[in-house]
């Protein structure tokens, strides 16, 4: 059932050949391509929780390779605390992996130094001469500036572009390898506009002025909040596009028969797994492997219908969690394919949390697992 862990790292099966490259239309393309031909641009990537972002950045990253150009995928937190980071977080990051790219080479070893400061903390002397220091001195008291990665502060963009001359010469040995391009995920994670603005504003105008290639992901409900300037800040917008359960459906069968579902699954069965995930490729996945321990259990030789049915009801419930009464029954009484207002915030978490799907342009419905639930 490993081919079917919803919570595995998206390269594992990226690397065995389990996803699919068309799922979004092969979005992946236009963004590679974009990056390639374009220095400095910048580009956001919009979608709900599980609707693929984090596979389609992988996919750009491996198409940018392919290519020749040095694609460095950054989850930011595997950097740092995304509830502390300030300004300087994504050239911090940036910035160390350029020191792995340029790792050996004495041209740069200032530069790399300066931008491991930058990033981790460095020492620095109280007593009124110049000079940072790596440790204590007995005789010279000191105190530690913390760094970007570790608990940020607010800063000032003049603050992120102190590092710029240090970064500059990193990208410039790195480049002699390939282009550069920097490609950010978790940053969805961030719960405003503003938050996420005041992370990314002053690195990613850094980063253009030095025509780095920037993909990142941002909040989804930016793209409802009028204030979020996205087409204003950005070369290109991408929404992993809402599409009819009719088109869905033969890109979510062929999901799962890459993951070898034919010797478990009847045609019929794996419609309805298809249909009760709401094509998000997460519940897709999640669906298939409890459905498939529910089988293992039992000792089934393949996965029927009583597995499949557990497996939708224990989803439904794990959508039916913390939901408050006003939006239970919101739901309970929504239209297929209704409209919802953006402005009222406990509908609009209903959409940010997978309850309600988008089903194409202005219309929306309520997630599959969680409509059998409240229909009872």
């Amino acid at each position: 059932m490993k081919a079917f862990n919803p919570t595995a790292p998206p390269i594992e099966p990226i690397e065995s050949g389990l996803v699919s490259s068309d799922l979004h239309d092969s979005l992946f393309q236009k963004i590679a391509a974009r990056a390639e031909i374009e220095p400095g641009s910048q580009q956001v990537v919009l979608g709900g929780i599980g609707s693929g972002k984090t596979t389609e950045l992988l996919l750009t990253q491996k198409h940018l390779r392919d290519r020749g150009l040095q694609a460095i995928y950054m989850e930011a937190s595997r950097y740092t605390n995304l509830a502390e980071a300030g300004p300087g977080a994504l050239v911090a990051m940036s910035g160390l992996e350029m020191v792995e790219l340029t790792m050996g080479n004495e041209a740069v070893r200032s530069a790399a130094q300066e931008m491991r400061k930058y990033a981790n903390g460095r020492w620095v002397s109280t007593e009124p001469h110049d000079g940072y220091y790596d440790g204590y001195d007995d005789g010279d008291p000191q105190v530690f500036i913390k760094g970007k990665l570790t608990s940020p502060t607010p800063l000032v963009a003049d603050e992120v572009r102190r590092i710029k001359d240090s970064l500059e010469a990193l990208l410039e040995t790195s480049r002699a390898k390939g282009d550069v391009v920097a490609i950010f995920d978790g940053l969805d994670r961030l719960p405003s506009a503003s938050r996420f603005w005041e992370v990314a504003l002053a690195d990613l105008l850094l980063l253009k002025e030095l025509e780095v290639p920037v993909v990142t992901v941002a909040p989804w409900s930016m793209l409802y909040d009028p204030s979020s300037t996205l087409a204003d800040r950005f070369d290109r917008v991408h929404e992993l596009k809402a599409e009819t359960y009719e088109t869905l459906q033969p890109k979510l069968e062929a999901v799962l028969l890459r993951r070898d579902t034919a010797k478990l699954l009847s045609p019929e069965d794996t419609r309805t797994i298809c249909h009760a995930s709401g094509g998000v490729i997460r519940d897709l996945m999640t669906i298939a492997r409890d459905a498939g321990e529910e089988a293992y259990v039992t000792d089934a030789e393949v996965i029927g219908w009583t597995e499949i049915a557990n497996a939708v009801h224990n989803l439904g419930h794990s959508y039916l969690r913390g939901l408050s009464p006003s939006q239970i029954k919101a739901l309970r009484y929504w239209t297929e394919g209704e409209s919802f207002d953006p402005g009222r915030p406990e509908i609009l978490e209903l959409l940010m949390t997978r309850r309600v799907l988008q089903r194409s342009t202005g219309r929306y419905g309520v997630h599959p697992a969680l409509a059998s639930l409240l229909l009872k």
